[in-house]
């Protein structure tokens, strides 16, 4: 018996370098500017499955976030909303449920207050990293990714963001990329 333990002990021990380096795989982004993404089918605040709407057909902002730093983002939705850009984009919230210890439960009526806070926009729900690995978002954990799609599907800026100040510093160079994909 001593020694199936000492062998299962053995085989842990060896597995785990292993897993840290396909979990270090797994954090470095594959995404770039000009790559064209594809809709993906998640569930909306109603736990329907639904594609991301309007990629293809508006100027489309996603913003992935971590439920756990769920308001990073306001100041630059707000700014975008005050833009000028109305029925022109489509802003899109995707919580990455599968990163937050937040039940998805709690997380859907979240999502629900951040539609009405913010009209227009749709709110999605990630719960087992299918938008990270389609996306090759890389590791999203605590954090939001900012995605802008022009009309033809293609990143036009990405950036990930840890804080509200590097969010509300992202203002003008956001703006300005929906701004000159709309002319």
């Amino acid at each position: 018996m001593k020694y199936q333990l000492f062998l299962f002990l053995s085989l842990i021990i060896q597995i785990f370098p292993l897993q840290s380096l396909l979990h270090d795989l797994h954090t470095h982004t594959k995404i770039t500017i000009g790559q064209p993404l594809s809709c993906i089918l998640l569930k909306n605040t109603e736990n329907k499955s639904m594609e991301i709407p309007e990629i293809g057909k508006k100027v489309v902002i996603v913003f992935y976030t971590d439920p756990d730093c769920k308001d990073i983002n306001d100041a630059l939705s707000e700014a975008i909303g005050k833009g000028g850009f109305k029925d022109k984009i489509a802003g899109i919230g995707i919580s990455n449920c599968a990163d937050s210890w937040i039940p998805d439960a709690i997380i859907m009526k979240g999502a629900l207050k951040k539609e009405k806070q913010f009209p227009g926009s749709v709110l999605l729900i990630d719960q087992d990293h299918l938008l990270s690995r389609e996306w090759g978002l890389g590791n999203c954990n605590n954090t939001s990714i900012v995605i802008v799609l022009g009309q033809d599907r293609k990143i036009r800026y990405f950036k990930y963001i840890k804080s509200e100040e590097e969010s509300i510093k992202s203002i003008p160079e956001v703006i300005g990329i929906i701004d000159k994909e709309m002319n």
